[in-house]
């Protein structure tokens, strides 16, 4: 059998996985949550198409911290038993079709990221994309929709000004959407899905808002100045 990469770091890393793909955002998604973690006082490893390759850190985390994971639609071919605790498919766009095939083909190796999650497993999914809506259908996990155009009834959205995380029980405000340091549209969007997988990796509305905060966001992307 011929396998990549994700599956060896299946085998080996003992750490919840959070594992993040889509056709636009994945870097800067990718490095803010790996930064609030960070600074929630976490052990966190972050890489994959970021950077460093998974193998190289992610075996080395302690049970009690996280591999934060940037993944592409390559690395998704062949996952092996590849099964990220939180997941996340940010955008669905064309984009390689040269290797795909087609858009269909794109989506499907975009879709492994949760093929084989588990029910108690979180999918976090973008409510505005209707490509990767439509993969709640598919997904064997549960999954939380975030969203900067609607408001939901259960995910995290933006509402009055403000950056929302709605659970089945209560309405949690997290931030300003004025107090976040990166901006447009894109990065809020960014900022959403990393709510979502930060809250549900068991961080506190506070600790989130803290990391929102403080991310200063990636080398050559947008810049204050």
């Amino acid at each position: 059998p011929l396998y990549g990469e994700l599956l060896l770091v299946a085998q080996e890393t003992k750490a919840p996985f959070i594992a993040i793909t889509g056709t636009n955002g994945k870097t800067t998604t990718t490095a803010l949550t790996g930064h609030i973690l960070k600074e929630a006082g976490k052990e966190v490893f972050v890489g994959g198409n970021i950077g460093i390759p998974l193998i190289q850190g992610a075996p080395q985390v302690s049970p009690e911290g996280f591999v934060v994971g940037e993944i592409s639609s390559f690395q998704l071919e062949r996952p092996g038993s590849f099964a990220p605790q939180i997941a996340a498919v940010l955008n669905i766009t064309p984009d390689h079709w040269d290797r795909h095939g087609d858009m269909a083909g794109y989506i499907r190796a975009k879709a492994q990221i949760f093929r084989q999650q588990k029910p108690e497993d979180i999918l976090v999914l973008n409510a505005d994309d209707a490509t990767t809506a439509a993969l709640a259908l598919e997904a064997p996990s549960r999954v939380i929709f975030f969203s900067r155009e609607k408001q939901l009834e259960q995910g995290v959205f933006v509402a009055d000004g403000q950056i929302v995380l709605q659970t089945a029980e209560k309405r949690i405000n997290i931030l300003p959407v004025a107090e976040l340091y990166i901006k447009g549209g894109h990065n809020l969007a960014n900022a959403l899905a990393a709510v979502a997988m930060c809250y549900y990796a068991g961080l506190t509305p506070q600790e989130i808002a803290e990391g929102l905060k403080s991310f200063q966001g990636v080398a050559h992307r947008q810049e204050v100045v």
